[in-house]
């Protein structure tokens, strides 16, 4: 998955391919997304629907290949050629039905033939059940603030009592969960006059709206459509509390992390590795209990939002160079010595 397609894997891919490249290194990216705008102003090659004979010049080319998620679509040459590949899971796996589970089996014996694999948080670790490589997930400082950037974040005005939730609109992410929570509690957050936005789209959009009607909650609920990467950091940015209300567990939870780098209050599931990319400073709830989520954002509107120096301190780790050399150090170890 790559641009224009979004998602916090192409946002992650991107960062890293950027840091990559500035760092001196001969990179090409390989993705079947397609896109009519052409790729300018990169450090880095892009071939996209590559055909079989591009596939196996570039693996002939490369000295060691990272798999983005693993592909057998993209990384068959790897069958027939001694390369040394990394890859770095980012999902988790879904054995929900048979197809799934079948899936699931080949992912893991490709999975096999890595040199090494990464993965973004100790609790996609701890479930894959192969030896791993913890990186985290790098976000945008450019947009969304972080160590220098905090201190400009959280000067910005702020709406005291806007509540912002930024996802994929379909069943894991909670959002259904968030305005039965909204409802149950729909007198005290009047009495606050909060409100919420909601930014992403998906196939529940139209179900989601039609719920916030039928629970009396349409007149504090906005469902934005989605947005680009620039319109979800200004939405942080005027917000005070931002909600990840996930209810299927989260390999990492990247817009956990953009918010807090941009000065939210950050509400965030107990599910997976939401946690950690949210930090010590937010509000973790029970994940399947919307008594819990409404409980944890009323006291998300009187809690301080975080100071700079927090922001900075929890953040600092998650800068696209320092995730960048992590990804580079793996790649030095599994790359061949030439003789």
């Amino acid at each position: 998955m790559w641009s224009p397609s979004i998602g916090g894997m192409e946002t992650i891919g991107s960062l890293l391919a950027e840091q990559i490249a500035e760092q001196g290194h001969d990179l090409v990216v390989v993705t079947p997304t397609q896109s009519d705008r052409p790729d300018v102003g990169l450090k880095y090659a892009v071939i996209r629907g590559p055909s079989a004979g591009q596939l196996l010049r570039l693996t002939r080319w490369a000295d060691v290949v990272l798999q983005h998620g693993p592909s057998l679509r993209l990384g068959w040459p790897l069958l027939v050629m001694r390369k040394r590949v990394a890859i770095s899971l980012h999902m988790l796996f879904d054995a929900s039905d048979w197809v799934a589970r079948v899936k699931v089996a080949l992912k893991r014996l490709w999975l096999r033939r890595a040199a090494a694999i990464v993965v973004p948080s100790d609790y996609m670790r701890s479930v894959v059940g192969l030896r791993a490589h913890v990186i985290p997930n790098c976000y945008d400082p450019r947009l969304f603030g972080g160590p220098v950037g905090a201190y400009l974040a959280l000067e910005a005005p702020r709406d005291e009592s806007l509540i912002a939730c930024v996802a994929r609109l379909i069943p894991a992410k909670g959002v259904g969960l968030l305005l039965h929570a909204v409802a149950q509690r729909r007198q005290q957050f009047r009495s606050v006059e909060a409100k919420f936005r909601i930014i992403g789209e998906g196939p529940q959009r139209r179900e989601l709206e039609d719920l916030a009607s039928a629970l009396g909650v349409g007149d504090i609920v906005r469902f934005e459509g989605g947005q680009s990467s620039e319109g979800v950091a200004s939405l942080l940015r005027q917000a005070h509390v931002l909600a990840v209300p996930s209810i299927y567990p989260e390999a990492f939870g990247i817009i956990a992390l953009e918010g807090v780098a941009s000065g939210c209050v950050v509400v965030a599931a107990d599910s997976g590795a939401l946690p950690e990319a949210a930090g010590p400073e937010a509000i973790v709830y029970n994940s399947v209990s919307t008594d819990a989520l409404g409980a944890a954002l009323i006291q998300a509107l009187s809690r301080r939002r975080p100071t700079a120096m927090e922001v900075a301190e929890h953040c600092r780790s998650f800068q696209p160079a320092q995730v960048a050399d992590r990804y580079l150090n793996v790649l030095g170890r599994i790359r061949p010595v030439e003789v």
